[in-house]
């Protein structure tokens, strides 16, 4: 409470009423929530599994509710931004209509009513604050890409599908994984899916144990064609809707993927290292083991070296 007489500036008198406002806010809405999941409730038993299902099926309202909230509180300038200068051209733009867009993200949907940016020169839109929250263009957001592609790398597609369902209550076409996989790859270095210095020691040890020689370590490199598309293709035209490319605009062809593999013979088994398949030139290629090489990812005194 302020106290008759005592002189507050007036930034922090507004900003204790916006505060106040936007808790305000939220509480009506988490209030209305608990009604809802009340009614949820009605005709149940109360039991445990019965409360906790309620909840993990009505919690993403409330959380993409707190989401917004604090986009709102947290990225007021950008929501109310009615200028900004081209970053190609440097001409200063006028925002146009608010362009609501929902996007997904692990704690439920998020709408974002936000306002556009249209450079005539440089025939290129905006939006300010899809970039201040690093949104992806995809409508499932980074987080829930992360945690598909994360699936994707211990099981194939259609399985990733099924359990990320059923860990998170939401869903991801095995389609849709198989495109953020092939995106995500796209800038993954050999070095990024390399195991560590210690792990292929760790791993040479355990195969030399009882032996008297040196493991043997096989360097196995190939090649296959596989069918393409161009890049265009998953391209984006220019302009404010920035629809996909045509199938009919492109054609595929068959490339090269070359790669190679590191891998421990011990007996009638083999003990994996490390894979690299791309498509790629004998160059990249080579420059890839050179990578591995200069990573010391291979220590080539412990282990008795032999291409296949």
């Amino acid at each position: 409470m302020i106290s008759a007489g005592v002189r507050v500036p007036l930034e922090l008198f507004y900003g204790q009423k916006i505060e106040k406002g936007w808790k305000d806010g939220l509480h009506e809405q988490f209030d209305e929530w608990l009604n809802t999941l009340e009614e949820g409730m009605e005709g149940k038993e109360g039991k445990l599994d019965e409360i906790v299902g309620e909840i993990f099926k009505m919690r993403q309202e409330l959380t993409g509710m707190i989401a917004e909230s604090l986009v709102e509180k947290l990225h007021s300038q950008e929501l109310e931004q009615t200028e900004m200068v081209c970053p190609k051209c440097g001409r200063v733009l006028t925002s146009r209509d608010e362009v609501e867009r929902t996007v997904e993200t692990m704690v439920g949907q998020v709408k974002l009513k936000r306002p556009y940016f249209w450079c005539k020169k440089c025939s290129e839109g905006f939006y300010p604050l899809d970039e201040a929250l690093n949104l992806s263009e995809r409508k499932k957001q980074w987080d829930i890409q992360e945690a598909g592609a994360s699936l994707a790398v211990e099981v194939p597609y259609e399985k990733a599908e099924e359990l990320f369902n059923e860990l998170t209550g939401l869903s991801m076409s095995d389609h849709t994984v198989h495109e953020i996989v092939g995106d995500l790859c796209e800038s993954v270095d050999v070095l990024d899916v390399a195991p560590s210095v210690e792990e292929v020691e760790r791993k040479i040890r355990e195969v030399g144990v009882g032996k008297k020689r040196r493991p043997i370590m096989v360097l196995a490199t190939d090649g296959v064609h596989v069918p393409t598309r161009p890049e265009r293709a998953k391209g984006k035209r220019e302009g404010r809707k920035k629809v996909r490319a045509k199938r009919a605009n492109w054609e595929g062809e068959w490339k090269e993927a070359k790669g190679f593999r590191f891998y421990l013979v011990d007996g009638e088994r083999i003990e994996h290292i490390l894979s690299w398949h791309q498509v790629q030139s004998n160059e990249e290629l080579k420059e890839s083991l050179e990578k591995v090489k200069e990573a010391g990812l291979i220590p080539e005194d412990e282990v008795r070296l032999c291409n296949s």
